[in-house]
């Protein structure tokens, strides 16, 4: 099969990736298998004049996940999304729940409530972390709309409120989608974060043995007085987790790779 932007091959078996299910945010290769699992912090989100709620924005990237957030092979943020096609709910700490479209769990798992609604797949937790989930496109994902964090002192609750697009790929006669987050906005209104993606960069082959030094995602974080501005560019081959920061406000993750 030939490289396409889902990052797909013959082997993927409809892409079930081990994601850190221990909510672990680490750097590391297993030495027996070559494996990696490789975390890089980036600014988080905070809404509502630092009242909240809060959404990290750091990237996970491991070599058992397809490039389904158009970020690059094997790099996603920790989101919570829903699977209609494998009835699985994947938390944005790493956790997988298996529950039917459309049916509240019975009983319900002792940390996380879970309960449909007008379509729409809410998740409570207990440290006042609420998710409204819906459905995108016709992606079969669910992925949030709302995040809320509620404070029961006050009785009021502090949203956040994201915006997607979806981008179909057609491979080898099945149509894939890539899920791109492209802002954020708070309960005032106000925009907080807006991602621009560009085209990946063009790749010039050179000789068999031969290495070098080559993009493998550009990430731009440009802060001005009211949001963030999140430019990414991916590239083919799949990153390695080397991370260089140019000045101060442009975090740049570059791959060593026989290109």
């Amino acid at each position: 099969m030939a490289h396409n932007p889902m990052g797909t091959d013959p082997s993927d078996s409809e892409n079930d990736p081990i994601f850190n299910a221990t909510t672990q945010k680490r750097n590391v290769v297993d030495p027996r298998t070559g494996l990696f699992e490789a975390f890089i912090p980036l600014p988080s989100i905070v809404g509502n004049d630092g009242s909240g709620p809060v959404f990290e924005m750091g990237l996970h990237c491991a070599p058992t996940f397809n490039n389904l957030f158009a970020l690059g092979d094997g790099c996603f943020f920790g989101l919570t999304t829903y699977s209609t096609a494998h009835n699985r709910l994947t938390l944005h700490s790493g956790e997988v729940l298996n529950i039917k479209k459309g049916i509240d769990p019975d009983p319900q798992n002792d940390a996380v409530n879970v309960s449909w609604f007008n379509n729409q797949l809410t998740v409570m937790r207990k440290d006042t972390r609420h998710e409204v989930l819906e459905l995108l496109d016709n992606t079969g994902i669910y992925v949030p709309k709302i995040l809320t964090t509620y404070n029961p002192d006050l009785k009021e609750s502090k949203n956040l409120y994201f915006t997607w697009t979806s981008t179909p790929h057609v491979i080898e006669g099945k149509t894939y989608y890539q899920l791109q987050l492209t802002g954020i906005t708070d309960s005032t209104k106000r925009n907080l974060l807006k991602i621009e993606y560009t085209p990946p960069r063009p790749i010039h082959r050179r000789p068999l043995g031969q290495s070098r030094l080559c993009s493998g995602l550009m990430m731009q974080l440009k802060p001005s007085p009211t949001r963030w501005h999140l430019k990414i560019t991916p590239c083919s081959p799949l990153p390695s987790g080397i991370l260089t920061k140019p000045p101060w406000s442009i975090w740049t993750i570059r791959c060593v790779v026989g290109c």
